[in-house]
């Protein structure tokens, strides 16, 4: 988590205590007896945060672009259906992209269904449940940075 969840203000244990509270909690649903003999203490947090950072790494969104030909840059542009079909492409199904004030890419979300439990399960792509934020062209993808 080091290397990959990083807070872009630098404060990495508020961004993971937010999006723990936010999107891990469903896991502390999941009883104890339902782990094997090796259960300890909070295992619900740090299997969140395992999965989280598994699925992260089976989306390398930034070397999809790349391979796109979508880099970072403070000049060049891009249209939001150029960045979809280079995500798509190896996602399986549109994503949702957000761009903030300046026309910058700022998030891409990537939507699965659950098959199984959320910790062994298949999560399996589907399409975004959210119309994207971005407009039809003059997309900037930032350095990050900047």
């Amino acid at each position: 988590m080091q290397e990959v969840w990083k807070d872009y203000k630098g404060n990495d244990d508020d961004l993971w205590t937010h999006e723990f509270n936010k999107h891990g909690t469903c896991l502390s649903t999941i009883k104890e007896q339902c782990y094997t003999s090796d259960y300890t203490d909070h295992q619900n947090a740090v299997d969140y945060f395992k999965k989280a950072v598994e699925l992260y790494e089976t989306l390398p969104t930034y070397q999809w672009l790349s391979d796109a030909g979508i880099v970072p840059s403070n000049s060049d542009t891009y249209t939001s259906q150029q960045i979809q079909d280079a995500l798509s492409q190896n996602f399986g199904e549109d994503v949702y992209i957000k761009c903030d004030k300046n026309n910058g890419l700022q998030e891409v979300w990537y939507f699965h269904h659950l098959r199984g439990n959320a910790l062994t399960g298949e999560y399996v792509p589907i399409e975004p449940l959210n119309d994207s934020e971005c407009p039809d062209s003059g997309i900037y993808f930032y350095p990050k940075g900047n």
